[in-house]
């Protein structure tokens, strides 16, 4: 190709001789031409059955292997790690004590200067032992699997006398396997039913089903139980009422027909927690009975009488299902009317001492009715039956459920737990990789044998009072891993992490960004953040305060408006080639003593991040502000 002379090209690819005269479209393009310009050829087609010389370059010659294979690592690597956690495991065995190494001799051989038991190598100490642990349960290749798993993995390699019931108690108190893992038990804590009130409207539950059809400019149902006679009352509303219309509808609807109930059961809608309410049942003497957070079966009467009527009124309903307000009284009628699986009578005999007329029937003769003291003990006896049998029934549905849960822990004030995500209202950009459980957290007081007060983050607008089935244990780490990071805050139900400081800054794509220390986070996994998506603006002037100099201290990227759409948010950077392993195990404890003013910065993704992972392929580089912090943390070791 290097001759000045002209020469031919052969090939059996007829379109290329058309390249000389070929008409540019790009700029890839135009390069070829530019290049194929500096030679002087001609080209010539051949068929393919002639090019026999240019189709042995791009045959397999004999004898040559798959070339497909690719090593996905650097075996010298590989070499290097596996050969450093050997050198480790002998230098170990000259600190083993004489008197423990003969101890367990008889259980061992020597090969090339190891102690093997059977084929597996005896690991002495527990730093080696942790080690192995680590590669066996916490690295990618293991995967976080279970005990019995993690068991069969090290024996395949490794002994040492306590390996079992290391193991167990390593994988059992893994903070990762706590928060990422679904329980596979049975649920927790066993039924505790509600007392029997003494008598009818006494007690009482109530609920809305909200969201319907309109009908007759209608779209919610009050639905009002009494727990003892299982009477109930439903109310068609134009929308969800607020306290002031409650409090109207209840005086309508239940106080003029029943008088004053001594206790309301309800979940924890905005009516029923609102000052207006509370304030409007303590004058009347009535107490306010609401629901744990995120358990409905405290109402499970309610809840599984609003099952009942949509079933009715799905039975009823014309296909645009505009018609279930006529029926809504009928409704009313066939339940009150009909036999209680709890009582043993319907509630309308429950509450007058007879059946209504629902039927065409002949009249009855009414001159063998019973006189007004008797009909009195009658129904004072049915009440007493009616009590009896609620009795009963509490207890036997509680035998039936208790056979599909189990105990709950004995907690106590103090005590840490985790706290399942499950109906947690955090806005993610995607769900199916969140976190189960968040936490831990601390048990700040023991309402009831199954209901716990635990200390949450001030922005998590949600009641921290918990049922036990919505807690799993914390088991303290004895091995020394990292603590779990924090809990992201929750700002209007969007998940947000709070910053410990900036590092530093730069234009990435026209977009302002800023290289955050996350608090709790160890250095490693410093991030860089859209300017647009970090709300500390105490902490950026300190910075900018510092560092004038640095990009966007002058003001023009505060408000930076992105050119397109940001990128997802799972991009966790830190300073390229910076050890930050001295700083890794302090910072966790750090961020609790630090005193910098701390602010906020959403980072949606970042609960489904991989810990020590690299932003792909843009390094941070390293400012003096962010040097001289790690130089403080070090300097603090």
């Amino acid at each position: 190709m290097g001759s000045k002379e002209p020469f031919e090209a052969r090939t059996d690819h007829r379109n290329l001789q058309c390249l000389r005269n070929f008409q540019c479209q790009n700029s890839r393009q135009a390069r070829w031409a530019f290049f194929f310009s500096q030679y002087d050829f001609y080209i010539t087609y051949i068929p393919g059955s002639q090019n026999i010389l240019a189709d042995a370059l791009s045959r397999r010659y004999p004898g040559c292997g798959d070339s497909a294979v690719q090593n996905l690592f650097d075996n010298n690597k590989i070499i290097g790690v596996a050969q450093t956690f050997l050198d480790q495991v002998k230098s170990e065995y000259a600190r083993l004590h004489e008197t423990e190494l003969k101890r367990l001799r008889p259980q061992l051989h020597i090969d090339h200067d190891y102690y093997y038991h059977d084929k597996a190598l005896f690991l002495p100490t527990k730093t080696v032992q942790i080690e192995a642990l680590h590669m066996c349960h916490d690295s990618p290749i293991a995967g976080h699997r279970g005990v019995k798993a993690t068991q069969d993995l090290l024996l395949r390699s490794f002994w040492w006398p306590t390996l079992k019931a290391d193991t167990e108690a390593y994988v059992l108190s893994c903070p990762t396997c706590a928060q990422a893992k679904t329980p596979r038990t049975r649920p927790v804590g066993l039924l505790r039913p509600l007392p029997v009130p003494p008598g009818p409207w006494l007690t009482i539950s109530t609920d809305f089903m909200c969201a319907l059809p309109s009908s007759m400019g209608n779209h919610v149902i009050m639905v009002t139980v009494d727990s003892f006679t299982k009477m109930a009352h439903f109310t068609a509303l134009r929308k969800l009422p607020t306290a002031k219309e409650l409090s109207q509808v209840f005086t309508q609807e239940i106080f003029r027909l029943h008088g004053l109930p001594q206790v309301i059961i309800s979940d924890r809608g905005p009516q029923y927690i609102s000052r207006f309410w509370n304030q409007f049942c303590k004058i009347l003497g009535i107490q306010v009975a609401l629901s744990s957070g995120f358990h409905p079966q405290t109402n499970g009467q309610t809840e599984r009488l609003n099952q009942g009527l949509e079933q009715y009124l799905r039975s009823f309903c014309n296909a645009t299902q505009s018609n279930w307000a006529p029926y809504l009284p009928l409704a009313e009628f066939s339940y009150n009317n009909s036999l209680h699986s709890a009582s043993k009578v319907s509630p309308f005999y429950g509450s007058y001492g007879f059946h209504p007329r629902a039927f065409p029937t002949p009249l009855r003769d009414n001159s063998n009715l019973p006189a007004i003291s008797s009909f009195v003990r009658q129904l004072r006896g049915i009440q007493r039956i009616i009590h009896s049998n609620l009795v009963s029934a509490k207890s036997r549905m509680k035998t039936i459920a208790d056979r599909r849960r189990c105990a709950a822990p004995l907690y106590q004030v103090h005590d840490k737990v985790w706290l399942s995500s499950r109906f947690l209202p955090l806005r993610l950009t995607q769900n199916k990789f969140k976190p189960r459980f968040y936490g831990p957290f601390l048990i700040l007081k023991k309402i009831n044998p199954v209901s716990m007060r635990l200390r949450l983050p001030r922005t998590w607008k949600i009641h921290p009072v918990f049922h036990v089935s919505q807690l799993k244990p914390y088991r303290p780490d004895l091995f020394h891993r990292r603590l779990p990071c924090p809990p992201p805050l929750l700002v209007d139900n969007v998940p947000e992490y709070e910053v410990q400081e900036v590092c530093d800054s730069r234009f990435f794509h026209g977009r302002l960004q800023y290289l955050i220390h996350w608090k709790g986070y160890p250095l490693s996994e410093c991030s860089w953040e859209d300017a647009s998506s970090v709300h500390a603006p105490l902490l950026i002037r300190r910075f900018f305060r510092l560092f004038p100099h640095k990009p966007g201290a002058s003001g023009r990227g505060h408000t930076v408006t992105p050119r397109r759409s940001p990128r997802p948010r799972a991009q966790v950077a830190a300073a390229r080639h910076v050890n930050f392993a001295a700083a890794d195990a302090r910072a966790a404890v750090d961020a609790e003593a630090d005193t910098q003013v701390a602010g906020v910065a959403a980072a949606p993704a970042r609960a489904m991040k991989a810990p020590g992972s690299r932003s792909g392929g843009h390094g941070a580089r390293r400012s003096p502000f962010f040097k001289f912090c790690l130089k403080g943390r070090r300097g603090r070791a």
